[in-house]
């Protein structure tokens, strides 16, 4: 009987890995597709190098075989980064110290880390995010016009006063 409820837990666990990796997929699809966006709009600089050795190691964590925007191998890329970031005086200690991890994953073909150290690089020398922020003002925009003309209610109110619980009642929800 323990075998059998073993069994059953197993199945729950391998259930909830697929689920996780379903969705991790789904969240790097998701990233591709903005970081395709931004690529097609932005002028050559480092930033724009990083995404695209970004984008090159995303779909290699799909096994992607889509075609990615630039022609480049990720070596020429890498030596590309190395010299705009120079070019561009970007270089401090911590800079210096992400790029040689960056070398490191790239040369240990560990995709999961260059993808890391990128998004961490990238932070570091492109505080704002441009494409960003065009993205989160378009939401903005969009959510705005779908309340255009229509009356709003706030509910405000302190934690615990209630507030979700006259939304869900509102709504329909039964409460147990």
């Amino acid at each position: 009987m323990t075998e059998l409820i073993e069994l059953v837990q197993l199945k729950e666990n391998i259930s909830s890995l697929e689920n996780m990796i379903l969705n991790k997929e789904r969240k790097i699809k998701e990233d591709l597709k903005v970081l395709s966006e931004d690529l097609a709009i932005m002028p050559s600089c480092a930033e724009k190098t990083i995404k695209e050795l970004e984008e090159h190691f995303q779909r290699r964590l799909l096994k992607d075989r889509v075609t990615s925007l630039t022609k480049d191998s990720p070596n020429d890329l890498l030596k590309h980064l190395h010299s705009q970031i120079k070019r561009q005086e970007l270089i401090s200690g911590e800079i210096r110290m992400n790029l040689q991890e960056l070398d490191i994953a790239v040369l240990r073909d560990d995709c999961f880390s260059t993808v890391r150290v990128l998004k961490e690089l990238l932070k570091k020398i492109w505080p704002l995010n441009v494409q960003e922020i065009r993205r989160l003002i378009a939401k903005a925009e969009k959510a705005a016009e779908m309340i255009r003309n229509k009356d709003i209610i706030l509910f405000v109110g302190t934690t615990g006063s209630g507030k979700s619980t006259t939304i869900q009642f509102l709504a329909g929800t039964r409460i147990k």
